[in-house]
């Protein structure tokens, strides 16, 4: 039950016609259930994304990365109203077992699950190289499991009934947890695979999973190998980020603190090695705004009037288009700013003209994203084109102010002609 994919590679998926986006190594692979049709309005959150679709949807079926693009929109401008749900593109290819036919889809168009082609489409052959495209509402809340709940040990290929299949055990101190949250899924949902942000595997929550799984049906061989050595790294990296969570542990673990730059900031001891990740993340774009401030004030810094944070142009109550912006942020416009943040991709993530700036990767793909007054649209200067970084970056342009709408929307309000463009040192 799966889809055969091309073997390019970064956060949120292996795609076709580009590399994904790049995501913590811990939560390369994760095991998600589809979202519920009794906790979301369903009905209503297809619609918005069929709307959506109406002029992207061409777009999406050829680089189903795109997908990104409606994630990021905000409610306002025609995104999604709940932030509970994430639509993620299943890709669709050839069945390595079964040749001249499709792998295993949901197939049905139903609120959660949209097909972006024709039962007739299925039902022919698959060309060399084709694919078909179907988009799922993704449970973004709820409970999840990834790489880093594995036991490393146990990720192996094996064959069952004279096909391959990836064999894995979850941690003895996660396995209880996920058996609950699998006998949870039966009859309600389904129980999904999806590797770099992108549905890798789709089944039907039958019994219980007591830990142990397999992972089969359409995927090749080879296929199975380069998932279970994804698998292996990202696990073995998800138990050195646990083990250095656990370096130092202290008295009392609802006192566990991570340092940050700007004072001590409060973490569970359970934390997700992936939210450590981010923490340390963001630790990292404080202490480097600080040391960008001094070289600021040092002179040491040539065509910058000031750096500019997130907090200074997000902290309004949006409206749609400009209204309620304040006159401290309208005076911003064309002037040459210093901003820090992380690069989400638009379209590519190579040779790159355009793409988001946020203060946070990892809220904007699988937690709450920012507003419209949160984000950047970051524009490369001239024939300038840059490749997609997953590090904090440091951009240096010309900030505008101004409202860019496409089909009766507001898309951004924020813009910043890049001049440079820096991975953050």
């Amino acid at each position: 039950m799966k889809h055969a994919i091309s073997a390019a590679a970064l956060l949120l998926s292996s795609l076709v016609a580009a590399q994904p986006r790049q995501v913590p190594a811990t939560d390369l692979v994760e095991f998600r259930a589809l979202a519920s049709a009794k906790a979301h309005d369903l009905a209503a959150e297809t619609e918005r994304l069929k709307a959506w679709l109406g002029t992207a949807g061409e777009r999406v079926k050829a680089e189903p990365t795109h997908l990104q693009a409606f994630n990021a929109l905000t409610a306002a401008a025609g995104g999604r109203s709940s932030r509970g749900i994430v639509w993620l593109p299943h890709v669709i290819g050839a069945d390595p077992v079964r040749p001249g036919r499709w792998s295993w889809a949901l197939r049905e168009e139903r609120p959660g699950v949209v097909p972006l082609y024709s039962a007739e489409d299925y039902a022919l052959a698959p060309k060399p190289g084709g694919h078909l495209v179907e988009l799922l509402a993704v449970d973004a809340e709820g409970q999840r499991f990834s790489s880093s709940d594995l036991d490393v040990d146990s990720i192996r290929v094996e064959e069952l009934d004279g096909q391959p299949a990836l064999a894995y055990s979850v941690r003895d101190d996660r396995r209880e947890a996920y058996r609950a949250w699998t006998e949870g899924l039966i009859g309600e949902s389904f129980f999904l695979v999806a590797v770099r942000g992108e549905v890798r595997s789709v089944s039907k929550v039958m019994s219980p999973i007591h830990g142990v799984g397999l992972i089969t049906g359409g995927w090749s061989r080879d296929e199975l190998r380069a998932l279970a050595s994804e698998l292996r790294e990202a696990a073995e990296a998800g138990a050195d980020a646990a083990a250095f969570a656990a370096a130092e542990p202290e008295a009392e673990p609802r006192d566990t603190v991570v340092a940050g730059a700007d004072g001590d900031e409060e973490m569970p001891a359970s934390a997700d090695p992936a939210d450590l990740r981010a923490i340390q993340g963001a630790q990292q774009m404080l202490e480097a705004e600080r040391r960008l401030r001094n070289l600021l004030k040092d002179g040491k810094i040539e065509g910058v009037d000031r750096i500019l944070t997130f907090e200074e142009i997000s902290s309004w109550p949006y409206e749609d288009g400009l209204i309620g912006l304040p006159k401290s942020v309208e005076k911003l416009g064309d002037r040459n700013v210093l901003m820090t943040g992380f690069m989400l991709p638009i379209d590519e993530v190579e040779n790159i003209k355009e793409f988001l700036l946020v203060e946070s990767l990892w809220s904007c793909c699988y937690g709450q994203p920012p507003d419209i007054n949160g984000i950047v649209r970051v524009i490369m200067r001239g024939d300038s084109r840059i490749d997609y970084q997953f590090d904090p970056i440091k951009v240096v342009g010309t900030f505008k102010v101004e409202a860019a709408f496409e089909d009766g929307y507001c898309v951004d309000i924020f813009q910043l002609v890049a001049d440079e463009v820096a991975v953050i040192e």
